[in-house]
């Protein structure tokens, strides 16, 4: 989802329509691009207008990476229950399909544009918060089910800026499920224990 602007192109079950800026690399530096409208209120605004939607959709198809003309447009053909099983289908497997060319069950390629502009984001808060005279610390949240590939990701970029982070993984392991709740959130105990490393390693970082 680090390459799309709104959740309508990746969650076609539930096509939530709040957005997000997309965040690229250009000659190795982090660049932004905005998304067409930022609140509720301007997204109805835009839907309700013929032109402003269409302006809407040129800038998600030139920024959205998951953004698909066939999966978001509306179709005469959207009445018949059969076209609507078959779209959903489609776009199921596309976004499927370009997840796994980031993230499978080996863990994320370092290779793919999402983890280079993921560490990107990372190194660009640490130098930001440390012209500010803050200390940059990374806590890195590791998905349940998925190991510790997030941290695996993120790892080159903390270690290469000596940059503070915690471990999920390192208190709660991603692939125990004992350790979270029925939402996938950390039980109660393991956000008391996560809380206590993380005043843990700010403290160190403060003295060092």
């Amino acid at each position: 989802m680090i390459n799309t602007m709104s959740a309508m192109t990746w969650n076609t079950d539930f096509a939530m329509p709040y957005t997000a800026d997309r965040f690229f690399l250009e000659e190795g530096d982090l660049k932004a691009a905005h998304p067409p409208y930022s609140s509720f209120d301007d997204y109805v605004r835009a839907l309700s207008d013929e032109n402003k939607w269409s302006d809407s959709l040129r800038v998600f198809a030139k920024y959205d990476s998951l953004y698909n003309q066939f999966v978001i447009h509306a179709s005469v053909f959207d009445h018949s229950a059969f076209f609507r099983l078959f779209r959903r289908a489609y776009a199921q497997r596309m976004i499927r399909e370009r997840r796994h060319a980031v993230l499978d069950r080996n863990g994320f390629n370092p290779k793919s544009n999402e983890v280079k502009v993921a560490q990107r984001i990372v190194q660009e808060f640490a130098i930001r918060a440390r012209s500010d005279g803050m200390i940059p610390i990374i806590f890195v949240v590791n998905l349940f089910g998925d190991s510790d590939y997030m941290f695996q990701a993120l790892k080159p970029a903390l270690e290469h800026d000596k940059i503070p982070y915690l471990n999920s993984a390192k208190i709660a392991s991603p692939n125990d499920p004992r350790e979270y709740l029925r939402d996938s959130h950390f039980t109660p105990e393991v956000d008391n224990e996560m809380a206590r490393a993380l005043v843990k390693i700010i403290d160190e970082a403060s003295h060092n």
